[in-house]
């Protein structure tokens, strides 16, 4: 934990959120723990992420990065390599409640209100202006970026609508970051 003036910094990490560059870089200090627990007192950030980016990342990331393999976390879903998006779509309505990578954001809370709510495309300045007041923090250093099209390049209408459905609170909490 990070704490200066007594104040502990918690980071909710969440997969597909900057989970893997928080870890690395978190990680690499030697630190107590920086994961938010629910027995520490202190001021909460946590990445979010439009639902519908992350359903896209998770796609582009499991079904066309890391050579064409997947985990088989995710092969026990009933994803496969190489699936287009329609196809992954159809199995991610049924496999969002099973997986971290998948699932709603919003219970990365944990049932706590969350101090600073961090839009993934803002995460690197707001870590920099995060710094000046946490001095201890690291410096971000991996860019873990999917490579792929915005996410309204691939979610039709009609995906959107579910989306809409089943991740309102995730969309409300990315309205809220995004003031």
């Amino acid at each position: 934990m990070i704490r200066p003036n007594g104040t502990n910094l918690l980071v909710h990490k969440v997969p597909k959120n900057a989970h893997t560059t928080l870890t690395i870089a978190l990680r690499e200090r030697e630190h107590t723990v920086f994961e938010a627990k629910n027995d520490v007192e202190g001021r909460r950030l946590m990445v979010v992420r439009h639902p519908c980016d992350r359903a896209v990342s998770a796609w582009a990331y499991f079904c066309h990065g890391q050579n064409g393999k997947l985990q088989d976390f995710m092969t026990d879903l009933g994803f496969k390599p190489r699936m287009r998006w329609d196809a992954f779509f159809e199995v991610f309505k049924n496999a969002y409640p099973h997986n971290a990578h998948l699932c709603q954001q919003d219970l990365f809370r944990c049932g706590h209100e969350i101090d600073l709510l961090v839009p993934i495309e803002k995460l690197n300045d707001t870590w920099k202006e995060l710094r000046k007041e946490y001095p201890e923090l690291p410096v971000l250093t991996c860019a873990n970026a999917s490579e792929h099209k915005h996410w309204e390049e691939y979610v039709d209408n009609a995906q959107l609508y579910w989306f809409h459905q089943v991740f309102a609170k995730d969309l409300e909490l990315w309205r809220k970051a995004n003031g």
